[in-house]
């Protein structure tokens, strides 16, 4: 049975989860039909590229996706619902990138909310704000997220993050 402490620390987790999902799920929900809405630009759409090309030559630091911020907490606990599961918010800013493409372990995680865990929610094009990354927690003790920004002509830049379990947490 959960510790009074633990229930505390897992509802204010779950009301920073909740704040962020709402905040991705109304940005989604922004269309550009409505009349007040003129000269607003909709959020781009994120494509994940079908293969990663490897270049013979390291590309000089100016021909690279520049990231200017890039943050991930490095820990994650699980919420109490069923099934447990996880939500880490990834934060960044890509000026010149084009296209972005997370993953997690390894697997490139669908983009939207999914029936099946891990998947990604964005926040904004693939220049900025950020997704948040919902994975099942099933006992692992760490994860590692990897995002890879692309920008063409620019080279790719990727970001490999090792986030681990709360100690005591589910």
């Amino acid at each position: 049975m959960p510790t009074p402490a633990r229930k505390a620390t897992d509802m204010r987790r779950l009301r920073r989860s909740t704040t962020a999902i709402a905040v991705l799920l109304a940005l989604s929900g922004c269309a550009a039909t409505d009349d007040s809405r003129d000269g607003l630009q909709p959020i781009p759409t994120r494509t994940t590229p079908a293969s990663t090309a490897t270049q013979a030559s390291s590309p000089e630091a100016s021909d690279v996706v520049t990231v200017t911020d890039f943050t991930i907490l490095p820990t994650f606990g699980c919420l109490e619902a069923v099934p447990a599961r996880s939500i880490v918010t990834v934060g960044w800013s890509a000026s010149a990138a084009t296209e972005v493409s997370l993953s997690l372990d390894g697997q490139v995680l669908p983009v939207g909310i999914q029936n099946e865990l891990p998947y990604q929610v964005p926040a904004g094009g693939p220049t900025g704000i950020g997704a948040a990354v919902v994975f099942a927690c099933d006992g692992q003790t760490q994860h590692t997220i990897d995002v890879t920004w692309t920008g063409h002509p620019l080279a790719a830049t990727t970001r490999t993050v090792t986030i681990v379990k709360e100690p005591g947490n589910g």
